[in-house]
């Protein structure tokens, strides 16, 4: 379900919000308290697809509905705080799941980056034991403790086919 919306086109996730918030404002001008907290979901709808200043934009419009329908408030303080505790919940609440979601595409991207670079990685290294196994030459590698064969594939030269290569190298 989740993934559905992630990847829902931006026209349908906006029309689903309007809708919710719609139906919403019908329900919340036919009760005599507010319900305001219900206009948490179409923000966490839409902020799926809007950028930060769409988000604040549409928690001013959230807030100036529940405004609207908030028959419980009676000085012109607590209509003004309420006002803004509602714009500020609901722009959080938004600005939240649009970070969460520009996270999990980041993470998505960086996840397909490793697989790719794992599969060339892995094609890269299947060329490699093709070369070694069809080259007469041995491949070699030099490390402290001196001259070491790194490959035991049929096809290569041995340490008892170069006795040359059998004594130890000098630290430099």
């Amino acid at each position: 379900m989740i993934t559905f919306w992630l990847t829902a086109k931006k026209t349908t996730i906006l029309v689903v919000a309007a809708l919710m918030i719609g139906l919403f404002a019908l329900a919340d001008a036919s009760t005599g308290p507010s319900l305001g907290i219900l206009y948490v979901l179409p923000m966490i709808m839409a902020a799926l697809v809007l950028n930060f200043t769409e988000t604040l934009a549409l928690a001013i419009v959230c807030a100036a509905i529940r405004y609207r329908f908030d028959y419980l408030s009676s000085t012109r303080t607590e209509i003004i705080l309420a006002f803004v505790f509602a714009t500020s919940a609901y722009a959080s609440t938004g600005l939240l799941v649009g970070a969460l979601v520009r996270n999990r595409k980041m993470v998505s991207d960086h996840l397909n980056r490793l697989r790719e670079e794992q599969a060339l990685r892995k094609e890269a290294e299947e060329q490699l034991k093709e070369l070694v196994a069809s080259s007469p030459a041995a491949i070699l590698t030099v490390d402290s403790s001196g001259i070491r064969f790194t490959s035991d594939l049929p096809g290569t030269i041995s340490r008892n086919d170069a006795p040359w290569l059998n004594t130890r190298t000098s630290s430099v």
